[in-house]
């Protein structure tokens, strides 16, 4: 079995590469920094910047190429920023940061939807059945002081369904 992790070197990421491969599956990790794991034969690890579609395109193109094709994707990858939507701070009021709420949003959910379409692109091609695993949380109905994180895990259920009615035709199944 071939499962692409992104955010492979975080946390949750690195835990579940290790789960895989202790099963005997072949992992591909994504992530914008290295990883613990290159020991493993059967584990490959690429610098990858999941809001950059044209580093996840070439990525996965990679990914083809050692291992012809993608049983599961699981899409981890992502930022938080814990800050309110306005705060005191010395002596005035000041708004959520704009730049850390675009990168919020673009590695949580922009990440997710290119990772996701361009594995199910391969997988539809070359006719095989998958999985989509979008990572959500409780904080996707809102948690005060994560504002982009919860907008953005809100976004993740939205498109986990909108991809499940539309890939499904195809065997490939996208839960959260």
């Amino acid at each position: 079995m071939n499962i692409l992790i992104t955010g492979s070197s975080g946390e949750i990421g690195s835990y579940l590469a290790m789960e895989f491969l202790k099963k005997g599956s072949t992992v591909h990790g994504l992530d914008i920094t290295e990883s613990k794991l290159n020991s493993f034969d059967n584990y490959n690890h690429q610098i990858c910047d999941v809001s950059d579609v044209s580093q996840v395109e070439n990525c996965i193109d990679m990914i083809i190429k050692k291992s012809s094709h993608i049983n599961v994707v699981i899409n981890n990858a992502g930022i938080i920023y814990n800050s309110p939507i306005i705060s005191f701070s010395a002596g005035k009021f000041v708004n959520h940061d704009f730049v850390q709420w675009k990168k919020v949003v673009e590695s949580i959910l922009n990440g997710t939807f290119y990772v996701s379409s361009i594995a199910a692109l391969n997988m539809v091609k070359k006719s095989h059945k998958g999985l989509i695993i979008n990572i959500s949380s409780i904080c996707s109905v809102g948690n005060e002081g994560q504002t982009a994180y919860s907008a953005s895990k809100a976004g993740i259920n939205s498109l986990t369904y909108s991809m499940d009615k539309e890939l499904g035709k195809y065997g490939i199944r996208v839960v959260a």
